[in-house]
């Protein structure tokens, strides 16, 4: 049986029957005669979900990673989506007739499902089934459901950021490439960091080459230990090629093994093994990006190749130490920021000339300042900027990326927007594929006034890095709604909240959209949970950071009318 799905608008609804209730997920809206109920779209995502396998149990995990891809989220959200729909359905958790919660296992859907297109039963109650269809299956498979939100018109509205492949030069489509996790094959789970950070200098070294679009490393972690199809992960990930492989450290020499498929049949077009002693690390992992790109037919030219090819450094010791750091620094605690930079401070003792090092104490650094971590914020901040400019002032180009990154960041945190993208735009030119420059630069356009530019880069950042930061989706939230495309505002504001659900600009933002769109009704109560979230919201705070202040205005006209 195949789900009822309709092509308004190129895009797919669905459309169910569940116990006395009728589903309908383009209005993210239960009702059962003249009695209605509106929930949040990730809820009606986990409610569909579960509705594709009746009667089976649908583990947590499964559901976390198909509603929240590539997000990292606590169980409490999925809990709380659970709660939100007993409510609704008005079932009871110790006596359910809808959703029976099955103990250190995960959830069953037991009531009875009915697809309204095709007007078919599906199940029954109290009982295990085999899955006679997939609801949705086309949606739910490829993870489409994701980023769909109810357009208030009656449509659903599809993620806004392109799907497509980008087109290069000669208006040639751009291959896109996922590097997934390299297995730690060393024996010794503590040394996970070090696979990760391999696979992450992989990453960045193949992101450089201007012929390819690469994945970021966020992207494919949860593809980490988890087997999956090329098939499924081309279809999740939307890529073209897969990469994968092994790090094998022991006897102080190091093995990288990788593999490269096509994702769309799954067939094999090549592998590459490279060996050597642990102290040749930069050199293996040289080896491999350019296997890696002749098969990929990639023509590279010799800026490129030297680009990718230079040491960072001799000391092995030096790069593990940094690896830590990375780990550490990204686990965003003041006692991991602490340990990242004695980790940093060991590294440059034994290896001052490698300018990675730099960037990272800098990116420390900065955590600390903007986190209130330390007394003088300023002066940490000034610590920051100067270790990116001694990154930059190393012939090692490979460093230059996240040192004009972080750059760009501290000056959009001064909201010295001009030189922001400068440094950003400086970062793309060296990787194109580094989601982090791109938002920046993204960014930098947005506050700067130019809209459409700013769309242009903080989508195909979207595009490559699923999982981003809170405040880089909500930059892309106040772009759409400048532009007044209300309901592609709304898909960021929604996954800014699946992430930080009391996160008042946020949901600010979302009234102001649903206000756009003429839904007064739910503006006002999204209002009412702004004020709950934060009782002295001030919308004169909000989106202050526009050099055109026509935009500012827009902005908190909208807040004006939800009721801010």
């Amino acid at each position: 049986m195949a789900a009822s799905v309709s092509s308004e608008a190129g895009t797919s609804a669905v459309r169910l029957r569940i116990g006395d209730w009728r589903v309908d997920s383009t209005r993210n809206e239960l009702a059962r005669g003249t009695e209605s109920v509106r929930l949040e779209p990730k809820v009606i995502e986990v409610l569909v979900r579960l509705a594709a396998k009746p009667g089976e149990v649908v583990s947590r995990e499964e559901l976390l990673a198909a509603v929240w891809p590539g997000v990292v989220v606590g169980d409490d959200a999925l809990t709380q989506a659970i709660i939100k729909l007993r409510k609704a359905f008005g079932d009871d958790a110790h006596k359910p007739t809808y959703i029976e919660t099955i103990s250190k296992r995960g959830y069953r859907l037991i009531a009875l499902v009915e697809d309204r297109a095709a007007k078919a039963t599906v199940g029954a109650p109290q009982r295990a089934w085999r899955p006679v269809a997939l609801i949705c299956a086309g949606a739910v498979a490829a993870g489409a459901l994701t980023f769909l939100v109810l357009a208030y018109l009656g449509k659903v509205s599809p993620a806004p950021w392109p799907i497509a492949a980008e087109k290069g030069p000669r208006g040639l489509v751009l291959p896109t490439v996922a590097v997934l996790p390299l297995a730690n094959l060393s024996g010794d789970p503590k040394r996970e960091y070090f696979s990760d950070g391999v696979t992450e200098d992989v990453i960045n070294a193949l992101g450089r080459f201007p012929g390819l679009r690469v994945m970021s490393r966020n992207a494919v972690q949860k593809y980490k230990d988890k087997p999956a199809a090329p098939q499924a992960i081309g279809a999740d990930l939307r890529v073209r090629y897969i990469v994968q492989g092994s790090v094998r450290e022991a006897d102080g020499r190091i093995r990288v093994a990788v593999e490269i498929a096509e994702a769309e049949n799954g067939a094999l077009l090549g592998s590459a093994t490279r060996e050597g002693a642990s102290t040749e690390v930069f050199d293996i992992q040289d080896r491999i990006v350019r296997s890696i790109a002749g098969k990929l037919h990639v023509q590279v030219g010799a800026l490129e190749r030297q680009r990718v090819s230079g040491k960072p450094a001799e000391s092995l010791e030096a790069y593990d130490l940094l690896l830590r750091a990375r780990a550490l620094i990204t686990r965003n605690s003041r006692s991991n920021n602490r340990e990242a930079r004695a980790l940093l401070a060991r590294a440059a003792q034994l290896a001052p000339d490698y300018a990675d090092i730099y960037t990272a104490m800098g990116s420390a650094e900065f955590q600390r300042a903007t986190d209130g971590w330390i007394e003088d914020a300023a002066a940490s901040t000034r610590r920051a900027e100067d270790l990116a400019k001694r990154a930059l002032a190393s012939p090692d180009t490979r460093a230059h990326v996240r040192a004009h990154s972080l750059l760009s960041s501290i000056y959009s945190h001064e909201e010295r927007h001009e030189e922001a993208l400068a440094h950003s735009q400086r970062a793309i030119d060296l990787n194109p594929s580094d989601a982090t420059a791109l938002y920046w630069r993204g960014s930098a356009s947005l506050w700067l006034g130019r809209i459409d530019e700013a769309i242009r880069f903080l989508e195909t950042a979207r595009r490559i890095e699923p999982a981003p930061s809170a405040g880089q989706l909500l930059n892309l939230a106040i772009a759409y709604y400048i532009t007044s495309r209300f309901a592609d505002s709304i898909v960021e504001a929604d996954s800014v909240i699946a992430t930080v659900p009391h996160n008042p600009y946020a949901h600010a933002m979302r009234a102001a959209a649903l206000a756009g769109l003429g839904n007064m009704q739910e503006a006002r109560r999204t209002a009412d949970k702004v004020r709950s979230i934060d009782p002295l919201f001030n919308p004169d705070n909000f989106a202050s950071r526009f050099a055109d202040r026509q935009y500012t205005a827009k902005v908190r006209e909208g807040l004006r009318q939800a009721g801010l």
